[in-house]
């Protein structure tokens, strides 16, 4: 059995987004993995038969399948958990290549309860995880501290830079009184290749932090994204607008009727770049433009924005981001916390986990060595 570090803390959720009940599950736990990213030759080892392009949609579908077994919900009462449990992914580069790190989260209502409850999350999330991939987890503070990147996110100070990457909230231009249309997350099988290179070549420290905790959809706001289609609809434009509403309401259509299609599972999705000194506005276009990428030529949308909090905020997101918290800061929508909820193909756009094609380090893949069992 692994002996894994366990990260206690005794406080509610500090999460701009609050989920109802949790303050009664006031011990949070923390547990960090380094995940191990074969070399393209043993990586391939695992194929079945000839075809290594047929292994490679064989780890997205395995990818799809970690994802979506994250999710839970009290299905009886409609509601979120009130005891909160999260992942984030954490991609920070190194001198000696990139180090990816899976972060579990749990809550509970005593000390020995959450330590349980973590070892449990654990186990599970080994059990489960792609087998294209290593998990060694971290067995002591130094480890944990140094694998999820705790200096950067908690001792940068002012010399902290963060950004985060948000969808796009844009009105309609034919009325500005109409709601806003937001983005979608979404993105091809191989663009997060871009998102890697880069932070890989990247000057200075910088950290990726994507976060996911599930979340369900309440009565009030399927309320606003049907008034929101309902506004749409019976909106008559004049007859010089005709052709560009049209356009945009294709938009609208398709986005309400994600959110409001029965049964479908939603996760909060929050993704942050931290660096010391200021973050490379090249490498937020990459990132932004990866996970909004355009997959239909009619796109109207500026697919991401990036979002910096005020200054005398940036000491406390960089804790958040460090304890899988959520943050908030600005949105058009009625009620805020939609912008930072995502629906499952959504998820998968966003949370990719990285591979090493053929020729990897000439092409700028550099990983941490796998590390031994």
């Amino acid at each position: 059995m692994d002996n894994i570090w366990v990260e206690v803390l005794q406080s509610p959720d500090q999460s701009d987004i609050p989920t109802p009940g949790a303050s009664g599950y006031p011990w949070q736990a923390l547990f960090a993995c380094r995940v191990g990213v074969l070399d393209h030759q043993r990586w391939t080892g695992l194929r079945w038969g000839f075809n290594a392009g047929v292994l490679f949609d064989e780890s997205l579908e395995r990818q799809k399948l970690f994802l979506e077994s994250q999710h839970s919900l009290d299905s009886e009462l409609g509601l979120e958990y009130p005891a909160i449990r999260a992942i984030a992914f954490r991609y920070i580069n190194t001198n000696d290549g990139l180090l990816i790190t899976l972060i579990g989260k749990v809550s509970a209502k005593t000390k020995e309860q959450v330590e349980i409850s973590a070892g449990d999350y654990y186990h599970e999330l080994k059990s489960t995880f792609p087998y294209d991939y290593s998990l060694s987890p971290a067995i002591s503070r130094d480890e944990f501290l140094a694998i999820t990147g705790s200096e950067l996110l908690l001792g940068s100070g002012d010399q902290m830079d963060i950004v985060q990457i948000k969808r796009c909230e844009v009105p309609i231009p034919v009325n500005r009184n109409l709601p806003y249309l937001q983005g979608l997350w979404q993105s091809s099988g191989r663009a997060h290749e871009q998102i890697w290179r880069s932070l890989t070549a990247a000057q200075g420290k910088v950290l990726v932090n994507i976060v996911l905790r599930p979340t369900v959809l309440y009565d009030n706001d399927l309320e606003i994204y049907s008034n929101i289609a309902s506004e749409v609809a019976k909106y008559q434009p004049g007859e010089n607008t005709q052709k560009a509403f049209n356009a945009y309401k294709d938009l609208y259509e398709n986005f309400t009727k994600r959110r409001l299609t029965p049964w479908k599972k939603f996760f909060y999705l929050q993704i942050h770049i931290v660096s010391i000194g200021n973050i490379n506005e090249n490498f937020i276009r990459s990132a932004g433009t990866t996970l909004t990428q355009n997959l239909q030529t009619s796109s109207l949308l500026h697919g991401y924005q990036a979002i910096r909090p005020p200054p005398k905020k940036k000491k406390e997101w960089g804790g958040k981001i460090h304890g899988l918290y959520l943050t908030s800061w600005g949105s058009q929508f009625p009620n805020p916390r939609l912008s930072e909820v995502a629906d499952l193909e959504e998820v998968y756009s966003v949370v990719r986990i990285p591979y090493s094609p053929p020729g990897s380090e000439s092409l700028g893949f550099r990983y941490l060595p796998v590390k031994s069992e």
